[in-house]
């Protein structure tokens, strides 16, 4: 589906918001560090401003991550472009801006692949389009994933592109019934379990359909050993590097 790893022996490595570990999340900061740390791409979380602008950010609300507060929906892309998304981790990315898509799309197009998950509880139609004509207009379809927890936007996802890869996301929280009907039911080429989920058996069953397993969020470095003896298909990290040390280190 992907491209695979730069090694085909070890699974690829994705970073969770870039290299969070050492970088303000989902910046264009965290992006480039991953890059330069051997990542074989980036997950990133999308949705939408007050003006209806894409914008790479997780939280509905601005508090936790940059200098400003209250809700993301609210505010206009250029009022969110005044705030600082970098001293909250560390002096040293003081200035650091929130970034559109497109920005991503500009910096890594033909380099880095890119998980994009769309965030929204609702079935919001927009973000979905608006997400796929950002893909267009920047020729990202061979260089995406597109993922989500809500099921409901990866059906509106295939309906506008099928040929574009889906990611369905699931936590422990919804039941072991609640993943079997999520499967069955909504489209998606790779399975995004959360860590404590993965099985050897369960990486079997999913291969054995034809799906990927890409899971999240892996940072001890025994369970990545573990995880790429089992073939998984892409651990996603807030360390990429140490990520990458531990699969080379195993496999050699």
């Amino acid at each position: 589906m992907w491209i695979q790893s730069e090694r085909e022996d070890i699974p690829r490595i994705i970073g969770h918001r870039g290299a969070s570990a050492n970088a303000p999340e989902n910046t264009l900061a965290a992006f480039r560090l991953a890059a330069a740390m051997g990542a074989d791409a980036v997950e990133l979380d999308v949705q939408l401003t007050g003006d209806k602008k894409l914008v790479v950010f997780h939280d509905d609300v601005l508090d936790r991550t940059t200098n400003g507060s209250g809700c993301i929906s609210e505010y206009t892309f250029a009022d969110l472009k005044k705030l600082d998304a970098g001293s909250h981790f560390h002096p040293m990315f003081a200035g650091e801006r929130i970034p559109e898509l497109d920005e991503v799309f500009v910096e890594f197009q033909g380099g880095l692949l890119v998980n994009v998950e769309l965030k929204s509880i609702r079935p919001e139609r927009e973000l979905v389009e608006k997400t796929y004509q950002c893909i267009a207009e920047h020729h990202m379809q061979y260089n995406v994933l597109v993922s989500s927890f809500n099921p409901f936007l990866l059906l509106a996802a295939h309906r506008i592109e099928p040929e574009i890869p889906l990611g369905l996301l699931v936590t422990r929280g919804i039941g072991k019934l609640g993943r079997f009907l999520l499967r069955r039911i909504f489209p998606h080429q790779a399975y995004h379990p959360e860590e404590s989920l993965v099985s050897l058996a369960l990486i079997n069953r999913q291969h054995h359909k034809g799906t990927e397993v890409n899971c999240w969020t892996v940072n001890d470095t025994d369970r990545i050993k573990q995880l790429g003896a089992w073939k998984i298909d892409g651990i996603i990290t807030n360390h990429p590097d140490l990520a990458r040390k531990a699969l080379v280190t195993a496999g050699t």
